[in-house]
């Protein structure tokens, strides 16, 4: 039964959420290693965590539909993955982009991400958290097994280094062409930490729309715009689970004023260089 259910769960027309579903009672959360190969390249986790768990249970990237969003678009360069958690993003980035930087604070997942950056030669990890200052701030680490739901936060109960991007970034990357921001609602610190960097370089960035980010009816989502240089476009994302056929490359929805309440999962921001149509 076990082997039909993978079997079933591996199908990529299959919507996402009904995978998840299928898996949950024959495919346990354990300490058990796996290595599979996932869109051509080998992915080495552990079934312990949310993210490899989606990984080995679908056999596709976490956040798959974004990841392929990214590549279509054709960008070149370097990436930044802030908030890089076990690597998945990563290792995937690494595929089509020249050089990857990782970044993640808490240092238990840390070394899972330099598990796989160490096994890639186009991959840099550090062991730190950006934000719009440096020094030590506290870090609330994750509480179940979704790696994903540590955050910065003043009042948590551990200490982390946190360090303003454009203030650590020099000597460290090359022109960076795309970066994603996954910091569970520190985002707004992070590109402020980040502005010579995107006045500079002009990258494409996809960053997460969690409640911090969708505050006061989408006024803070516009507000954000802000501190991006003048003529980026920005997009919407809203979940990977599209019926009745998987989307296998996620949809960007524009936003205006009008619609800028939607409760999207991610923004991605354009800058005026780059050719993009939905």
């Amino acid at each position: 039964m076990k082997s039909i259910v993978k079997r079933l769960c591996r199908k990529r027309s299959i919507p996402l959420s009904i995978r998840r579903k299928l898996a949950a009672p024959f495919i346990k959360r354990d300490s058990t290693e796996f290595a599979i190969c996932v869109d051509g390249q080998e992915f080495h986790g552990r079934l312990d965590n949310y993210i490899e768990w989606v990984v080995y249970v679908t056999g596709q990237f976490f956040e798959f539909s974004y990841i392929n969003l990214i590549k279509s678009i054709g960008l070149s360069g370097c990436a930044l993955d802030i908030g890089a958690n076990v690597g998945n993003h990563t290792l995937a980035y690494s595929a089509f982009f020249d050089e990857v930087v990782s970044l993640e604070p808490y240092t238990p997942i840390y070394d899972r991400l330099k598990e796989k950056a160490d096994k890639l030669t186009n991959v840099i990890t550090y062991n730190v958290a950006f934000g719009n200052q440096s020094g030590e701030i506290g870090f609330t680490p994750p509480r179940t097994s979704n790696f994903g739901t540590g955050r910065v936060d003043s009042e948590g109960e551990l200490k982390v280094e946190i360090v303003r991007g454009d203030e650590f970034l020099p000597g460290k990357i090359g022109k960076i062409g795309f970066i994603k921001i996954d910091v569970e609602g520190h985002e707004f610190e992070v590109l402020k930490g980040l502005a010579h960097t995107l006045d500079n370089d002009l990258p494409a960035v996809l960053f997460e729309a969690p409640i911090a980010v969708r505050a006061n009816g989408g006024q803070a989502l516009l507000d954000s715009f802000k501190l991006f240089p003048i003529d980026y476009r920005f997009f919407g994302l809203k979940g990977q689970t599209s019926f009745p056929i998987q989307r296998q490359i996620a949809k960007a929805y524009p936003i205006t004023q009008h619609n800028s309440g939607t409760r999207y999962t991610n923004i991605l921001a354009i800058p005026p260089q780059i050719p993009f149509q939905i």
